[in-house]
């Protein structure tokens, strides 16, 4: 619906919604429908400037207005409250009957009601924006750790491999250095028998 050239919005949940009246002062607005009540059976229920106020059962008194002669069955009253009529919506056919007299809220209007609406669908929209955003940080946070972490296993692998190498090349120098010395331990030994007298 437009109010005022300004889309409004029914609650979600509402089924079959539709406006029912503006109080005498044009600045609210009563809604109906029917809407899961409290034991999960269609009750109807009434909002009013986007807030529910009341709710019935569907079965006891089924009218939301004077269609064929049925008498609606809620009321605006002289000092700008409205009166609403019905069954609690509690088993099969309703509980008892019960009135509520609901007065508007002076700080509360369909103005606000839109506004408030506006400002609702604006911040789904930044906590979307903002969920992606971080959903993407996440993505970006977890790609770098798992680059970091494949680049410290190479890094491990090639420390592993140098220090291998390192050990080989020592364990080879070391094997050489011991042939080296005992060549020449028995070079000496070779030399000194030679100098001994015959």
């Amino acid at each position: 619906m437009f109010v005022d050239g300004e889309f409004l919005a029914f609650p979600k949940a509402l089924q079959g919604a539709g406006p029912l009246a503006f109080t005498a002062d044009h600045r609210n607005l009563i809604v109906g429908g029917l809407e899961n009540g409290p034991e999960g059976r269609p009750a109807r229920t009434y909002y009013l400037n986007g807030t529910r106020v009341a709710q019935f059962s569907s079965q006891a008194v089924s009218s939301f207005g004077t269609t064929m002669g049925q008498p609606q069955p809620w009321e605006m009253q002289p000092d700008g409250s409205v009166l609403f009529i019905g069954a609690e919506p509690t088993g099969l056919f309703g509980g008892q009957m019960k009135r509520i007299t609901v007065s508007p809220d002076s700080g509360t209007s369909v103005a606000t009601w839109i506004a408030d609406a506006q400002a609702a669908q604006k911040k789904a929209v930044e906590d979307a924006a903002a969920a992606a955003a971080k959903a993407k940080a996440d993505k970006d946070a977890a790609a770098a750790a798992k680059a970091k972490e494949r680049e410290e296993a190479i890094a491990a692998k090639e420390k592993a491999r140098q220090e291998a190498l390192d050990a080989r090349k020592k364990a080879l120098e070391e094997r050489a250095a011991a042939r080296e010395k005992a060549r020449a331990e028995a070079e000496a030994a070779r030399a000194a028998k030679k100098k001994q007298p015959q």
